[in-house]
Order: C-alpha cells, then sequence, then structure tokens
C-alpha cells in the first residue's frame, strides 16, 4: 500500500487527475483501458486498478476500503487548505460560543440591573416613603392620550424606583394640578420629579423633589428606625 501511495501521490500536477480517474473508477463508472492515457497507465502500474472486460476495476476488496472516498478527499492538492480552513473553523466555535454566552449574561445583567426601566401609572401611593404605581400599569397608547401619568424609572428591571415623573402626553414634565389626595394637594402642587435615595438594604435615606425647570424645591432626610 505504501507503493501505491507513493506512486500516485508523487507529483502535484497529475495528482488531482489521477484521483478524479480513481474515483470515478471507485465509483463503477464505465472507464476504458486507453494505453495512450497516461492517467491510466498511472493507475494500473501502481497496483491500484485492473483491467478486466476492458474496464478498469479497483483491484481487491482490501484496496477499495483503504483507499475510499475520504483517502481521495484528504489527498487531493487542495486538502491542507481544506485542513486548515476545517481546524480554523473549528477553534472558533468555541470562542464563538463563549462570546455569544459572554454577550448573553452580560445582557442579562444589564437588563436586570443597569438598563433604564419605565412604567407609567395613572396614580400612585408612598409605601415607606417610597412612591409606588396604583392599578393597572398604562399601556404607551393610554399614555398618549392623557392630561398626566406618572413615569416610574428604574436602573434596571429589579432594582427600586429611584425616580418619578409627572408627565403629559407628550412625555414631557408638566405641573398641572395633581389631584391625588390632599398630601398632594398641600404639599405637592408644582411638584412633577421625585428622587430617592437608597441605603444597601433598599431602605430610603433621602428624598428630593422637583419642578418642571429642575430645580429642588426641597429635601426629605429619613431617619433609621429606633432600636429596642
Amino acid at each position: 500500500m505504501k507503493f501505491i501511495r507513493e506512486r500516485l501521490l508523487r507529483g502535484q500536477e497529475d495528482r488531482a487527475a489521477i484521483l478524479d480517474m480513481y474515483r470515478q473508477v471507485r465509483a463503477r463508472k464505465k472507464i476504458h483501458d486507453d494505453d495512450t492515457n497516461p492517467i491510466i497507465s498511472i493507475l494500473c502500474l501502481s497496483g491500484l486498478t485492473k483491467v478486466f472486460e476492458n474496464f478498469l476495476w479497483v483491484r481487491n476488496r482490501i484496496y477499495f476500503r483503504a483507499f475510499d472516498k475520504e483517502w481521495i478527499k484528504a489527498n487531493m492538492p487542495d486538502a491542507e487548505k481544506r485542513r486548515q480552513k476545517a481546524a480554523y473553523r473549528r477553534g472558533m466555535i468555541i470562542p464563538s460560543i463563549l462570546a455569544l454566552i459572554v454577550t448573553l449574561v452580560f445582557g442579562l445583567y444589564m437588563y436586570a440591573y443597569e438598563w433604564e426601566h419605565v412604567e407609567y401609572y395613572s396614580n400612585y401611593a408612598k409605601r415607606y416613603g417610597i412612591m409606588e404605581g396604583v392599578g393597572k400599569q398604562l399601556t404607551d397608547d393610554q399614555v398618549h392620550h392623557r392630561e398626566i401619568s406618572f413615569k416610574f424609572i428604574r436602573k434596571g428591571r429589579y432594582n427600586p424606583v429611584w425616580k418619578v415623573q409627572a408627565v403629559n402626553s407628550k412625555d414631557e414634565l408638566t405641573d398641572s394640578r395633581l389631584s391625588v389626595g390632599l398630601y398632594v394637594e398641600q404639599m405637592l402642587s408644582r411638584e412633577v420629579q421625585w428622587e430617592f435615595v437608597l441605603d444597601s438594604t433598599g431602605k430610603i435615606v433621602y428624598e428630593k423633589v422637583y419642578n418642571k425647570y429642575d430645580q429642588m424645591i426641597w429635601g426629605r432626610v429619613y431617619s433609621p428606625p429606633l432600636k429596642g
């Protein structure tokens, strides 16, 4: 078999033609014996093929199995380039998968804890000093048809609300009179933006209130609860 390999693969110029001819013989295509054809002569002299009833055949089953389609493909003149490309593609699979996983994890983290998340409500209430939306969350279409809505802003989907704005149908700050209870009537008539500073446990420590011109009106410090 070593002699066959060396004989067939000796020259780069004829290798493709020799292997292509052998591929046809192996596929049982009718290749007539032709003494004037140097490719046929090389195949026969190598011992890989034989002539039977004026047609070329693979000499025996051992050669048929040893010199199979993969052997032909692997020894074509451009096989090394194909192997290098295949190795490169295989080598890129794992880094690509890792990059995809990192991107996905980063995106999920940003969505959960960093990217701005907005919800709109028609009313609000305060619990432990922080404003919460009351009722069903408004759709964008509903907001565009309302004189005033409350825009709740979070840094990430799962972080607490840190800012609330009173906005009009164009999503602009508005100082329309806010009739949401006595507390608002008396204290928040021109207040359109509320910001909350929380401690590491999620409890409010400071509240800042602004008008529509982004001017701070007042602030409130929340004392920690007394222990025992």
